[in-house]
Order: C-alpha cells, then sequence, then structure tokens
C-alpha cells in the first residue's frame, strides 16, 4: 500500500513525481497501475497536472530536503497554492523558504 492509496480510494486523482525518472515509472507500473494516478517527469510538468487550487503533499525526508523541494516548486505555484507540513521526524522552527512563499 503507497501513502497516496487512501486519496486515490476517496475518487481523487493522484499526480506524482520523483527526481528519479525511473521510479515513477516504476511506481506506475507496478503499484500504481490501474489506479487512478498520473506520473510526472518533472516539476513543471507535475505542478501542471495539478488542478487548480492545487495542494502538494511532499514526501522527503525532513530538514533540508523539503525546503529544496519547496524551492523547486516555488516558480510554479501560484497565492493559493498549498504545501501542507508534516513531518514525524524533524521540524525546523521557522523553515528558509517561509518569506519565499507567495503571498
Amino acid at each position: 500500500m503507497s501513502s497516496c492509496d487512501p486519496v486515490v480510494a476517496a475518487g481523487f486523482t493522484v499526480a506524482c513525481f520523483n527526481r528519479t525518472v525511473a521510479k515513477v515509472d516504476e511506481f506506475l507500473q507496478g503499484r500504481a497501475k490501474g489506479k487512478n494516478i498520473i506520473g510526472a517527469k518533472s516539476v513543471k510538468e507535475f505542478v501542471a497536472s495539478l488542478k487548480k487550487p492545487r495542494k502538494v503533499m511532499i514526501m522527503v525526508r525532513a530538514g533540508q530536503p523539503v525546503d529544496e523541494t519547496i524551492h523547486g516548486l516555488l516558480p510554479f505555484l501560484e497565492k493559493v497554492s498549498s504545501i501542507p507540513s508534516s513531518s514525524a521526524s524533524f521540524v525546523t522552527p521557522l523553515p528558509s523558504f517561509l518569506p519565499l512563499l507567495p503571498l
């Protein structure tokens, strides 16, 4: 079971992206096959595949990888986009990307 299964089961389409495109292809041909999941080969393609207002769930290691991922997404997101924060392993008090979010 992948973490997007409950979202798909609720009737939503899920878009996925990984910097290693082969992992996206493997996921789509494996566990995601036949499910309402689409894959993207770039950040720009990933963001473009999301309906507005865009909601992005980031599943990377806590800390610097989160900041790097958000910095990569920001050029393609609008003010009404949402990036919920949740990390069980580590939370920085004031993430470095905070001042860069469009308000």
